[in-house]
């Protein structure tokens, strides 16, 4: 990290494709341990953003950066935010929360065109027994 001429400039390792690619290509099989584990990764980015008081404000797939190992990383902080302090943040706590919520049905969403309503209809009711 770096700033020049007052603005912040991130370096990162060098990933060789983003999840946008990855969902388009059909001929790439993504199983649901995958999709899983995709989802803890982005929840992870997210809590630590949030934990340092920063709102990213543009997820979407090809911001989700995939490197050689499988690992997921943010990208793209352009319209990322500072939201408030430890001390005070009462007026935009709701706000963090309805991104979250967000976040999760975009991830859902993918989800869902990815294997169709009834497969995840099955596996989230074998997930709490219902």
């Amino acid at each position: 990290m770096f700033i020049d001429y007052g603005q912040l400039h991130l370096v990162m390792e060098y990933c060789p494709t983003d999840l946008e690619k990855i969902i388009s290509d059909k001929s790439i099989y993504i199983s649901p341990t995958d999709i899983k584990c995709y989802i803890h990764m982005i929840l992870d980015g997210i809590s630590y953003c949030h934990s340092h008081f920063i709102l990213h404000r543009d997820l979407k797939p090809s911001n989700l950066l995939i490197n050689q190992h499988g690992q997921l990383k943010l990208a793209d902080f352009g319209l990322a935010r500072n939201f408030g302090s430890p001390v005070a943040m009462t007026p935009i706590v709701i706000s963090k929360y309805v991104y979250i919520v967000y976040m999760c049905y975009c991830v859902l969403y993918i989800y869902i065109y990815m294997y169709g309503i009834c497969m995840v209809y099955r596996y989230i009711c074998t997930l709490y027994n219902v």
